[in-house]
């Protein structure tokens, strides 16, 4: 059963937006993952930054990576600062998706002009190929 909830992303979308609209666009991306920060404190949204995933290969950590903002503990969220984004950056949210057993990410991107924001699905039931 989904857990997805569209009044959060929603919450966690304009967040952003607030932080595009006061921010602007050329700082790096930990200036925005701060300001994000101090956005989701403001209205009440319970995250974890950096949450640590660890990487399973045949039952065995092989590595790890950080989630930028893992929000309600139930959505990824990734920040980029690059000027188009591009399939890797997709690719890296459906792999912590895939890590986390989570089914909705979103990622940001603090691009000239506007913020692009993209919803990524991951369903755990359905079986991997």
């Amino acid at each position: 059963m989904s857990k997805i909830n569209d009044t959060d992303t929603y919450s966690i979308i304009n967040c952003a937006l607030t932080v595009y609209q006061n921010l602007g666009y050329g700082f790096l991306e930990v200036i925005y993952k701060n300001a994000m920060k101090l956005e989701l404190s403001e209205k009440n949204i319970s995250f974890t930054a950096e949450k640590k995933v660890n990487i399973y290969y045949k039952n065995h950590i092989i590595g790890r990576h950080y989630i930028d903002l893992f929000i309600y503990d139930s959505i990824v969220v990734e920040l980029k600062t690059t000027a188009t984004p591009i399939d890797y950056h997709i690719r890296q949210v459906k792999n912590y998706l895939k890590s986390t057993n989570t089914e909705i990410g979103l990622l940001f991107n603090f691009a000239p002009n506007k913020l692009l924001w993209k919803r990524i699905y991951y369903n755990p039931d359905i079986p991997k190929s």
